[in-house]
């Protein structure tokens, strides 16, 4: 049996992203799709190196009911940023956010890099609850 923490949360660390490529949170079943029937909050952090604050996005796309088509543009709005988000420090963008999830069966967490060169994804994580 898995253990249960690994269905409700994951991470990526050390990834290489190009220049204007987007990166999806894997779930446990190993697919861009993180379940979130029965949570109420999704949280993400996430540290990418660079130049800008506005280099590192981060979008929550809902699934639809068939929980294979994912709504595109339908981006979830954060319950929790603070206008200051992402933020930059050192070299690196951060980015700490709560959304709502209540309600949804499954959303597609994507990390963009609007640099225009390649960055690395230092840490990001998600987590429901």
């Amino acid at each position: 049996m898995p253990d249960p923490q690994l269905l409700t949360r994951g991470k990526l660390e050390g990834a290489a992203i190009g220049a204007g490529a987007t990166q999806y949170f894997q779930g446990p079943s190993g697919v861009n799709i993180i379940h979130c029937e029965g949570d109420s909050e999704l949280t993400i952090n996430a540290d990418m190196t660079a130049g800008a604050a506005g280099d590192l996005a981060i979008t929550v796309e809902p699934y639809e009911a068939d929980g294979a088509t994912v709504m595109v543009g339908a981006l979830l709005p954060a319950v929790n940023a603070p206008t200051t988000n992402p933020s930059l420090s050192g070299g690196h963008a951060y980015f700490t956010a709560t959304y709502d999830v209540s309600g949804l069966d499954a959303v597609r967490v994507g990390i963009k890099n609007n640099n225009a060169g390649g960055q690395t994804i230092t840490r990001a994580s998600w987590r429901l609850t």
